[in-house]
């Protein structure tokens, strides 16, 4: 259920065209930033949305555990072992640590 407040300002967001162009095209500019930062880790990219990245690796249960003890949660599948789910960090500060985190992974290898 949701509030009508809530209802109220989606329902305000979603007629507004030009702020959903906005968004859409922020997502869709990050999502390639996240693929290329992914890909510059030696991570195959397995396709995605643009809110997150699907990445494949021989290692993903060991990338899975790295990011995880740097606070950076992303999901494993049990069927997919190779593969990780990377969500858009959020801020800048997110896009760094997310990059530092990967780069120290990547030296280890």
């Amino acid at each position: 259920p949701l509030s009508a407040p809530a209802m109220s300002s989606g329902t305000r967001a979603y007629r507004d065209l030009a702020w959903k162009e906005k968004q859409r095209h922020r997502l869709q500019t990050a999502s390639k930033l996240l693929a290329a930062l992914l890909a510059a880790q030696g991570l195959d990219d397995l396709g995605g949305t643009a809110h997150f990245r699907l990445c494949g690796t021989a290692n993903a249960a060991g990338l899975f555990d790295h990011l995880c003890r740097q606070g950076i949660l992303v999901r494993p599948f049990a069927d997919r072992p190779e593969a990780l789910r990377i969500g858009l960090p959020g801020t800048v500060e997110d896009w760094d640590r997310l990059e530092t985190a990967l780069k120290t992974w990547s030296k280890r290898l």
